[in-house]
């Protein structure tokens, strides 16, 4: 089973652990811990679960050995580094010499580090020259902390001193890993070797730690371009040092610099190039090798530098030779020729005149050539048109037109062009021209752009309008506008006006206006326009309303009704401007003033309404008595000759004012307890909730909500109780008693 098959196993069991209750570190979303170091050590000698002997890069073992499913070799995995106990590991360990060794089992548990876990590793014996060993815990746990052996590797080997062999054994840290309670830890891998019958070899570690493409002084960063046919010097700059343990050590440099995808470019090593190194130590040294390229083909050229250091003191061998060829270092650099491309003029054309918000056409055309020496570049050229004050353009950009194989050329551009202010417009046009071709330059640039103009006049025409003009009207129920006023004194009266732009071609910020309103009273009218009222009037065209107040005293003479009439005129006046329609620039309105002298809403006589108190003000217009005269300005409300102010019924009829219990009611409005002047079933209702205890007494008349009138209550005067309510049943079904008598006899 492999780490991403045990990975997956794992977090299978995870989702268990979740259900069951038991703690199981996952894999995947724990924080990284400390590192943890995996080695090989081929010499067992003192290793425990949390001690390590010394661990050999290399042990010799003799004898004879023959593949018979036992253990002839014990190896250990260990780790370093490690400060926690582990709670699962992966360790995947590599050996050359697959067809004289297999793995077999130890001769001893081979889980070291974490006994009791769920073992995952390889089935024994292993014959495909990869072992993985791998545990996790499902439950108890966790292993042993420190450093030491994590687990132990038995070896069947096939060998004898006339057939040495040597087993060299690396782990991938790709398919490595360790756990522990905290987390997963990075981790790095190292390997060993077992000399079976023959010595261990000396090791040094040589390594090209980094290299760099430079210019010819090995310092400046290599040239972007390079001029074609001529020789460019190039300098690879590297580092290299010897990690050990044999140092110092000497070799051997292989350096080539080739063209990637091309033939075109001769390239030539500069003599004096180093084709070895000496004494390498830990320390770096720096290497410079140069190399002369001379290409034909003007276009983008790609180079690549390969190199590669071997060790050639003698009995000393490379163990970590991936570090020696250094991934190849590629540069681009572009071979170029040179033009010079020229704007010779540039003409804009524009008409000689147009309405104004109305669209036209401007176009730009540059006139451009190559002067050479290079010929059939690719060039871009850039055209614009600048805009006058009040003028738009379409599109809004500047426009580029695509020159190849240039020349001579003259790319034409044109923009919709649309003018909302009057005058001479002044269009200025520009050109420019660069170069795109990858492989071309510009050897002059002070020729590569020009200029030119043209004018158009833009007149005008705009439709102001009175879109609305609004006059009070105080009688909506009567056709026309009518105005309630007090003869004899002067009121204001405010009206409205809206004014806007309807059709036109104009398109300006805005238009001025004059604005005139004479008033013509009839007879008993006067009407004085306010000294504020607006006589001009800036109107924007952005579709922006004015609404303006006008204001005018009116007075009407004695009388019941006259007439005003109100006629307005607007003109414009913005020099260079016309109205396209002078019928919607008047208006005219007539308002009714009408006789209110008590100022009630109710006018004294108009139009069939008649105030019943014309000098008292009474906007309900109540007469109580139906005899033409409103209750606020009758003396006697219900007409029984008895005046108000000594009737002791004063709404209904009762010209014998019969008062049986002698108090300040009379008998006809006893048990009127809601006080609306009827003795009815209402009343009945609410005297019996009171008895009932749902509502309260009180003096007022109305009474207010929740409660009756008390001194109304009573017929007997004598509390309110049952026989009140007896009584106002008997009124009420036309029976005879202290609150309804008999009639007296005439």
């Amino acid at each position: 089973m492999r780490k991403l098959a045990w990975i997956a196993a794992a977090s299978a069991v995870l989702v268990l652990t979740v259900v069951i209750g038991v703690r199981l570190l996952g894999w995947q979303g724990a924080s990284a811990q400390e590192v943890v170091n995996f080695d090989i050590d081929p010499d067992t000698t003192g290793n425990t679960a949390s001690t390590l002997g010394t661990v050999e890069k290399c042990v010799r073992i003799n004898g004879t050995f023959v593949k018979d499913g036992t253990s002839d070799y014990n190896i250990d995995v260990v780790v370093t580094g490690d400060t926690q106990a582990p709670t699962a590991y992966d360790a995947d360990v590599t050996m050359d010499n697959d067809a004289n060794v297999d793995v077999t089992a130890p001769g001893t548990n081979p889980v070291i580090k974490t006994p009791g876990a769920m073992d995952l590793s390889d089935t024994l014996p292993n014959t495909d020259a990869r072992y993985h060993s791998g545990t996790f815990y499902l439950s108890g746990g966790p292993g042993t902390a420190g450093n030491g052996t994590i687990t132990r590797i038995g070896l069947d080997i096939a060998s004898s001193p006339g057939s040495p062999i040597l087993i060299t054994f690396t782990m991938d840290p790709n398919w490595t890993a360790y756990a522990s309670s905290a987390g997963t830890h990075a981790v790095t891998a190292d390997g060993a070797q077992l000399a079976v019958n023959m010595d261990c070899p000396s090791y040094a570690d040589v390594e090209i730690v980094s290299q760099v493409v430079k210019a010819s002084d090995c310092t400046s960063d290599p040239p972007a371009t390079i001029n074609a046919l001529t020789g460019t010097v190039f300098c690879l700059r590297k580092s290299i040092r010897n990690n050990g343990p044999i140092t110092p050590v000497d070799g051997t440099i292989t350096t080539t610099l080739i063209q990637v995808g091309g033939t075109d470019c001769t390239i030539t090593p500069v003599g004096g190039n180093p084709a070895t190194f000496t004494g390498l130590t830990i320390t770096p040294q720096t290497k410079d090798e140069k190399f002369t390229v001379n290409c034909t083909n003007r276009c983008t050229h790609s180079f690549n530098f390969t190199n590669t250091l071997a060790v050639t003191t003698v009995g000393v061998t490379d163990d970590v030779p991936a570090n020696n060829t250094n991934i190849p270092t590629a540069f681009p650099t572009d071979v170029i020729g040179e033009a010079d491309l020229d704007v010779t003029s540039v003409t804009v054309d524009a008409p000689a005149g147009s309405a104004v918000s109305t669209a036209f056409n401007v176009t730009v055309t540059a006139n451009v050539t190559n002067n050479g020496p290079s010929t059939l570049v690719t060039a871009n050229a850039t055209l614009d048109l600048t805009m006058p004050a009040g003028c738009t353009r379409v599109p809004n950009t500047t426009q580029v037109a695509a020159l190849t194989n240039l020349g001579s050329n003259s790319p034409v551009r044109t923009w919709s062009v649309t003018c909302t202010t009057t005058g001479n417009k002044t269009f200025n046009g520009s050109g420019s021209v660069v170069v795109t071709s990858d492989h071309a330059t510009d050897s002059t640039s002070g020729n590569n752009s020009d200029t030119g103009s043209d004018s158009t006049d833009i007149t005008a025409s705009a439709d102001a309008r009175i879109q609305s003009w609004l006059f009070p009207d105080e009688m909506t129920t009567v056709a026309g506008n009518q105005v309630r006023v007090v003869p004899g004194v002067a009121e204001d009266m405010d009206t409205t006006e809206t004014l806007d732009n309807n059709d036109g071609t104009y398109g300006g910020a805005s238009i001025d206006l004059a604005i005139a309103v004479p008033a013509t009273p009839g007879a008993g009218c006067a009407a004085t326009p306010d000294a504020g009222n607006p006589t001009s009037a800036t109107l924007l065209m952005n579709g922006t309303d004015v609404v303006d107040t006008l204001t005018w005293s009116v007075t009407l003479t004695p009388a019941t009704s006259c007439t005003i009439s109100f006629d307005k005129t607007i003109t414009i006046t913005t020099a260079g401007v016309s109205d396209s329609n002078l019928a919607d620039n008047t208006a005219s309105r007539t308002v009714i003033l009408v006789a209110d002298t008590d100022g009630d809403t109710v006018p004294d006589d108009y139009s069939g309404t008649i105030d019943n108190c014309p000098d008292d003000a009474n906007p309900d217009q109540a007469d109580n008595d139906d005899d033409d005269i409103g209750d606020v300005c009758d003396p006697d409300d219900d007409n029984d000759g008895i005046l108000d102010v000594n009737d002791n019924c004063r709404l209904i009829a009762n010209a014998g004012q019969e008062n049986a219990d002698s108090d300040s009611i009379g008998n006809v409005c006893e048990l009127d307890v809601t006080c609306d002047d009827l003795l009815d079933g209402g009343d009945v209702v609410q005297l019996m909730r009171y008895i009932v205890g749902l509502l309260t007494v009180s003096d007022q008349c109305p009474p207010p909500t929740g409660s009756i009138n008390g001194p109304r209550a009573t017929a007997y005067n004598d509390g309110i109780d049952g026989g009140d309510v007896v009584a106002m049943l008997q009124c009420i079904a036309g029976f005879h008693n202290i609150v309804c008598p008999a009639p007296s006899a005439p």
